[in-house]
């Protein structure tokens, strides 16, 4: 079931609560933009279009930062996707958390000795 605007607003500002440094914190800040439910394509059968959140954009939009229940969710509900093709991706565009798919869209650098939690290279 897709959240509700509210709830994805909690969401949202929970993870932003869980970045510890307060500058990088705010540097993802100037990403996001008003949730806005946005529809993308499912490549792996059924249904054809899955409802997705807009959370935030690359400046150049390259990317767009996502949050969906459906899909690669709930294990990996927030995604980096290319704007340009409405579409849900592949796996590895898909994170357990809005920090680490801000990584993985290029708009925060990845820590000294980061490994992406729950990730699934390698498995």
């Amino acid at each position: 079931m897709t959240k509700t605007y509210e709830e994805i607003e909690r969401l949202v500002a929970a993870e932003l609560d869980l970045i510890r440094d307060a500058a990088r914190r705010e540097e993802l800040r100037r990403y996001l933009v008003e949730p806005r439910l946005v529809m993308l394509g499912w490549d792996y059968g059924d249904p054809d279009e899955l409802p997705c959140w807009l959370i935030g954009r690359r400046s150049d939009g390259r990317y767009d930062l996502v949050y969906c229940d459906d899909g690669f969710g709930p294990s990996f509900p927030w995604g980096c996707v290319f704007p340009d093709e409405a579409s849900m991706g592949m796996d590895a565009q898909w994170s357990v958390g809005l920090e680490n798919a801000a990584i993985k869209a290029g708009l925060l650098d990845a820590p000294p000795g980061y490994q992406e939690p729950g990730s699934r290279e390698g498995a």
